[in-house]
Parts: structure tokens; C-alpha cells; sequence
């Protein structure tokens, strides 16, 4: 829910001229890094979200994390962890 919040900041900010909704953005700050550290202690003994093998899980995991990770703090907060996420 978090990481779809952050996403919608930015890619459907509903603001009058169309830039990113940083009262949505800032709000959601404080926790992404968070959130971040959670996947990665997740999927860090198979390398997968569920059991030891690809999931639909995962696939949906996926693209959110490449979107995740072009965006600029969600970028800069997943960059320790960008090659293993994507590796999911």
C-alpha cells in the first residue's frame, strides 16, 4: 500500500499542473526505507518471496521495484539493494 501511495504521487499526482504530490510523497518518507529493508530480509534466504522457487508473488514484486527504483528517494533508498531485488 505504501509503495503504491509513493508511486501514485508521481505518476498520477491529481496536483493542478501535474507535478509530483509532495504532501503525499513526504508523508510516505519516513517509512520506504523501511519497507525496502523488509523485502530484502524477505527474500534474502530463497531469493524468492515464497518458498524457494518463482511465484506469482514475485512477478508482481517485479515491475513495482523497477518503478520503485527510477524514482528519486524510492531510487536512492533502494540502491543498496537494487541488484538482488532485481534479481527476484
Amino acid at each position: 500500500m505504501l509503495l503504491r501511495q509513493y508511486g501514485v504521487a508521481y505518476f498520477f499526482p491529481g496536483t493542478p499542473d501535474g507535478s509530483p504530490n509532495r504532501t503525499a510523497i513526504d508523508a510516505v518518507l519516513p517509512k520506504l526505507e523501511t519497507h525496502f529493508q523488509l523485502l530484502d530480509r524477505s527474500v534474502a534466504k530463497t531469493g524468492h518471496l515464497v518458498g524457494s522457487s518463482l511465484t506469482l508473488a514475485d512477478v508482481n514484486l517485479g515491475p513495482i521495484l523497477y518503478y520503485m527504483s527510477r524514482l528519486p528517494e524510492s531510487g536512492a533508498a533502494f540502491a543498496p539493494n537494487a541488484e538482488q531485488a532485481l534479481s527476484v
